[in-house]
């Protein structure tokens, strides 16, 4: 109770009020970008894995013939794999592909995506 009675009457200062105005500002000015990193982090998390698993489980070594030496290839895949694949509804998988394309993880292909490697 003591607490909020100096709260109180720190508020009804001039300095408690510049210090509000201040973590209002900051408020403002941080907390939407951390909203939002905190919805891609969740997105990615728990919807997101799943398509870029499967693309990145869709690579095969491919032979450079300059070298001799074997570097992945991955194989590009239509909606419809990856809808099957995954088992979730297309609506939701563009929306993965396209998160995913944001933070450079997929690449289009034509009509097909692939895992950027």
């Amino acid at each position: 109770m003591r607490f909020l009675h100096a709260l109180r009457e720190l508020l009804q200062t001039w300095q408690g009020a510049a210090l509000s105005i201040l973590a209002i500002l900051g408020t403002i000015y941080y907390g939407p970008r951390k909203m939002l990193e905190t919805y891609d982090w969740y997105m990615d998390r728990f919807w997101d894995y799943k398509v870029r698993d499967f693309l990145r489980s869709q690579v095969i070594p491919h032979r450079i013939t300059s070298y001799g030496e074997l570097a992945p290839k991955a194989i590009p895949q239509s909606i419809s794999e990856i809808t099957a694949a995954v088992g979730r509804p297309e609506k939701r998988i563009l929306g993965s592909l396209k998160r995913l394309r944001r933070r450079h993880q997929v690449t289009p292909d034509g009509e097909k995506w692939k895992a950027v490697l």
